[in-house]
């Protein structure tokens, strides 16, 4: 084998072995951009993660405010509802008086 021919082989052989440096280096290079984007999703997922989270709690505290507000409101239909036996009471004694005047 002649010079030329080997260097023409190692010249082939430089060329294959930057053209492997050039892909090796854009797969890195687009690996890094996935990972960035895929860093990037994972920060936008956790920030809708936590708004879920956060809507959950409003809606729990809601929901909360929401059967104290019906309890207080039983309250006060018991309530009114003894006032109005008293009233009943109240208005048969006033009728049996007047009957009792009446006659």
């Amino acid at each position: 084998m002649s010079i030329e021919d080997r260097l023409g082989k190692v010249e082939r052989r430089v060329n294959t072995i930057e053209e492997a440096i050039q892909i090796l280096s854009e797969l890195v290079i687009s690996h890094d951009e996935r990972l960035v984007k895929s860093l990037n999703n994972d920060e936008d997922l956790n920030a809708k993660i936590s708004a879920l989270i956060d809507a959950q709690i409003r809606s729990e505290d809601k929901l909360q405010a929401l059967a104290d507000a019906q309890i207080r409101s039983e309250d006060k239909i018991q309530n009114i509802n003894s006032a109005l036996e008293q009233l009943t009471q109240l208005v048969e004694k006033a009728h049996s008086r007047i009957e009792r005047l009446e006659n």
